[in-house]
């Protein structure tokens, strides 16, 4: 296999293996994720639910993927963006969702994703020239807020008075007065 295919495997391979670990982790464990208490929110809106990792957001070996925010790899949000931050090697070249992100020169990173409602699931991957690669997956769930609009339990009547004129085809009419009244 060339070197130019391997370069598009294996970060498929590997991103495709990390999705299946996660299908089967949230089919085996039959458990939802449940919100915290709203004093644990952070700023941006983002709640984080707990893991039965000690250390989810950390990948191991030589190539170091660690991620700040969040700090589970499975949240709800209640904004339409979502940001992450970490740290990588400083020559690992980053994705978020196969977009390129560049870490500063002392391997930090930030990003802002766009999150669309319902369930999210992003892409976190650092490979290095050499084919070293790490990557995590993230659930992101985008709660919108629901909104309702009061209503007024007392019924409405409407009274409504009109004269109504009426003619025939000799000429002759008659005046009548209609008071109707409605409630709804």
């Amino acid at each position: 296999m060339s070197a130019r295919y391997r370069y598009i495997l294996v970060p498929a391979l590997l991103v495709s293996l990390l999705i299946a670990g996660i299908a089967y982790f949230a089919i085996n464990s039959g458990e939802e994720p449940t919100e915290l208490p709203a004093d644990n929110q952070s700023q941006t809106g983002s709640i984080p639910l707990p893991t039965t990792s000690s250390t989810p957001n950390t990948t191991s070996g030589s190539l170091l993927l660690t991620l700040e925010t969040p700090t589970s790899l499975t949240v709800v949000v209640k904004e339409p963006s979502f940001i992450i931050r970490g740290k990588t090697r400083v020559d690992a070249l980053l994705t978020v969702d196969n977009e390129t992100v560049e870490p500063d020169i002392n391997g930090q990173f930030t990003h802002t994703i766009s999150l669309d409602p319902g369930h999210n699931i992003v892409e976190i991957v650092a490979s290095t020239s050499s084919g070293e690669q790490n990557g995590l997956v993230l659930a992101v769930i985008y709660s919108i807020p629901s909104t309702s609009i009061p209503v007024n339990p007392t019924p409405i009547a409407i009274k409504i008075d009109e004269k109504i004129s009426v003619s025939d085809t000799q000429g002759t009419s008659d005046l009548a007065t209609a008071t109707p009244t409605t409630s709804t």
